[in-house]
């Protein structure tokens, strides 16, 4: 299901003139990049068509660099010709209907345990924004963990600086490749001291997007994840640097389909109209935003089949579709729907799932609010954050 597109006002030609961009080529080096790019052989139109139907973007967005010896794909993703050769190859043999993200994302274990070398000659400045990039992507309720190293060898992503040809590129990256992670990162040079603090960790965690297999959000033409907008410009993803440090409510989305801290479950969202809740494992089924519905936060994961030590987890309407939602362990109507299964005993990696009583709506949260009158639902599989306790919504 693809969600309908929500409108943002704003003028983007604003935005050209008045905002850095993180990818895309400034008038004064168009002449050098159309020099570099003009002339394909035939295996590079080739694999060049190839990218553009298996990104389902524009093809003018996808140039060469002979320098590089690369693929340059919407401004600010690289692409070795050697994997692009890879990607086309293992295209031959896997059938279409699975080549959205095939490829393009990291295997789950991968994504669990990833390590990350910044090289010395990245500026302190930089090296402090990696770090808190670094932060933010690990508080994330994901499957995905990064760990700073001191080798290069143990890493499987090195964050370098260089030289990029097109100066209004501030940072590139690679994608993933054959379930890795993008293997490397690029900050220019010509970058050094030219953006604020917090511009720079935005920039960071933008392309550490890219080498995890997101796109950019202002682009229409690439691979929607469900239940996302077609455009969103707050998007960490958006191909503009601002002063975000935070992922929108849509990026926490995008990760966690893409990838779920435990193999089979999806994420149990909270909506709130007024007094009353609406909880979903199916961000599709309702819009932040619309009809009075606001999102609140998550309850962790939940399995999608039941697994040895798990139970129905079942949702109710609370006498009518304006009173909001009830959780129960039973069925209680007919019409009662399963969101899935959690735990009956804590995991590790799993956190408790409270029910706190009230006089409007039964609450459901993986918060510890205190000496309220309290029932523990059972356990959900959930991201143990950095200080060893979940403090509610980390996003």
């Amino acid at each position: 299901m693809i969600m309908e597109k929500m409108t943002k006002i704003g003028m983007i030609i604003i935005f050209c003139f008045t905002q850095l961009f993180i990818q895309c080529t400034s008038a004064d080096n168009k002449d050098t990049y159309k020099k570099k790019t003009e002339q394909y052989d035939e295996e590079i139109v080739t694999l060049r068509n190839f990218l553009a139907e298996s990104l389902r973007m524009d093809i003018k967005k996808i140039t060469y660099d002979l320098n590089e010896n690369a693929f340059i794909i919407d401004g600010d993703v690289v692409m070795p010709l050697d994997q692009a050769k890879g990607r086309y190859d293992s295209s031959k043999n896997t059938n279409k209907t699975d080549q959205r993200f095939s490829g393009y994302i990291m295997k789950f274990e991968i994504a669990s345990a990833i390590q990350i070398f910044i090289s010395p000659e990245v500026t302190s400045e930089w090296q402090i924004a990696i770090n808190k990039a670094i932060d933010v992507w690990n508080n994330t309720n994901s499957g995905i963990n990064i760990t700073a190293v001191t080798a290069s060898t143990s890493s499987n992503v090195k964050i370098i600086m260089g030289n990029i040809d097109s100066k209004a590129t501030i940072a590139n990256a690679y994608y993933p490749y054959g379930g890795q992670p993008g293997e490397r990162i690029m900050i220019n040079t010509s970058y050094i001291n030219k953006l604020n603090d917090a511009q720079r960790i935005n920039v960071i965690i933008h392309e550490l997007g890219h080498i995890f297999g997101l796109a950019h959000t202002n682009d229409p033409s690439n691979s929607l994840i469900p239940c996302t907008p077609v455009s969103e410009m707050t998007s960490i993803m958006f191909s503009i640097v601002s002063d975000s440090t935070a992922f929108t409510t849509y990026d926490n989305i995008a990760i966690s389909t893409l990838y779920p801290v435990n193999e089979g479950t999806k994420k149990l969202y909270r909506f709130k109209k007024g007094q009353y809740y609406f909880y979903t494992v199916d961000p599709c089924e309702i819009i932040d935003g619309q009809n009075g519905y606001v999102y609140d936060g998550d309850l962790g994961y939940l399995y999608s089949t039941q697994i040895s030590g798990t139970v129905p987890l079942y949702r109710s309407i609370n006498g009518s579709a304006e009173k909001g939602h009830k959780l129960s362990k039973s069925q209680a109507l007919s019409n009662d729907i399963i969101l899935g299964y959690l735990y009956l005993d804590q995991y590790s990696g799993s956190t408790a799932l409270y029910c706190y009583k009230n006089s409007a709506q039964d609450f459901y949260t993986v918060e510890n609010l205190g000496p309220l009158l309290r029932l523990t639902y059972g356990f959900v599989p959930h991201k143990i954050v950095a200080n060893g306790k979940y403090d509610g919504i980390i996003f």
